[in-house]
């Protein structure tokens, strides 16, 4: 995959949530994560894998980062005490309160009629920039805004042909999964310009021989990080809720198939990783298992007894039943959101 090219996205941190982790430790949008421990950072994809990294071997990541306007400094995000919560499912980045880039303006392109964004004036070509005072930096913050006050009438700013225009909002409410959100009626423009993909967009490329040795290395740290994270679920200070089964690895089988070869690829060689691993455990019915018992029969100088052998099987298949029954019931629970 080297050689031909592995795409990816920058690791630039297109927003950061106010009163956050990021917020309070001095990352700012715009930001460019430069090394994360002293590793340089080429895609996002490797910024979470060291975050990760950084997170269970301490609970400080060690950041530089060049800002906006060219300058590199230091950033400590000290997270000890929250490794559990941060682990959770795709909670890392919004548990430290940052949106990696690009992030999308809050730009309209079509209001629905008869609706609250309608009544209010709002029009396509719009672009939403504050609302009651608070700066809207992104379409996504905008939704958020929205979502969180059904039923109460905002002062919205929006910028129309370079004029910045106040217009009074009423926000509807509706009901989505038993809650009542707030909806208006507008749907976003999302067309990135080609300056702004050719910022964000990277891609890892190497000549034969070098992309032998980049995916060793990958391979090595990928193996290591699931080791870590595994010991971690034990002691507890990783979500259990990491652990997914055959239901959760068709879905994302799925969404990476529909994104791209190199992307479901890429997948394939991550679960292939886990699977490798998970078969190294010491359970007796697995390959680590069967590692462990030739070492017992080495120290002993003979054979395990037929009985030692039989019971530590029923072992290792009642730990596998117990294991996929877990992993079932976290697939089940994403699912349905319980």
């Amino acid at each position: 995959m080297f050689v031909s090219g592995v795409p990816g996205i920058k690791p630039i941190i297109g927003d950061v949530e106010p009163g956050s982790l990021a917020a309070e430790a001095g990352l700012k949008p715009d930001d460019t994560i430069e090394r994360v421990g002293g590793r340089t950072m080429n895609t996002l994809e490797d910024a979470l894998v060291a975050f990760l990294d950084e997170l269970l071997a301490d609970g400080q990541i060690d950041l530089e980062v060049r800002g906006a306007d060219g300058r590199e400094r230091a950033v400590d995000l000290d997270v000890r005490g929250r490794e559990s919560a941060l682990t959770e499912p795709d909670a890392l980045f919004s548990g430290l309160g940052i949106r990696p880039g690009p992030v999308f303006p809050a730009d309209i392109d079509r209001v629905d009629p008869d609706t609250p964004a309608e009544r209010a004036g709002l029009e396509s070509g719009d672009r939403v920039v504050a609302a009651d005072g608070e700066t809207i930096r992104s379409w996504q913050q905008w939704v958020e805004y929205v979502r969180a006050r059904p039923g109460e009438t905002t002062q919205v700013e929006v910028l129309r042909d370079g004029e910045r225009i106040t217009l009074p909002l009423t926000i509807g409410a509706a009901e989505e999964d038993g809650q009542r959100i707030g909806r208006i009626g507008t749907w976003p423009a999302t067309r990135l310009a080609d300056d702004v993909i050719e910022r964000f967009q990277a891609e890892q490329r190497y000549g034969v021989f070098a992309a032998v040795g980049q995916s060793a290395a990958r391979t090595w740290e990928m193996t290591q990080l699931t080791f870590r994270l595994l010991g971690n679920m034990v002691v507890g200070q990783v979500s259990l809720r990491n652990a997914s089964g055959p239901i959760m690895i068709a879905a994302y089988a799925g969404e990476t198939a529909a994104a791209g070869l190199t992307a479901f690829l890429g997948f394939l060689g991550i679960v292939s990783i886990s699977l490798g691993v998970m078969n190294l455990l010491p359970v007796p019915i697995l390959d680590g298992g069967q590692i462990v018992y030739q070492i017992a029969e080495w120290i002993k100088g003979s054979p395990l007894s037929e009985r030692a052998m039989i019971v530590g099987q029923q072992i290792g298949l009642a730990l596998l039943i117990a294991l996929m029954g877990f992993v079932f019931y976290n697939d089940l629970t994403r699912i349905f959101g319980a």
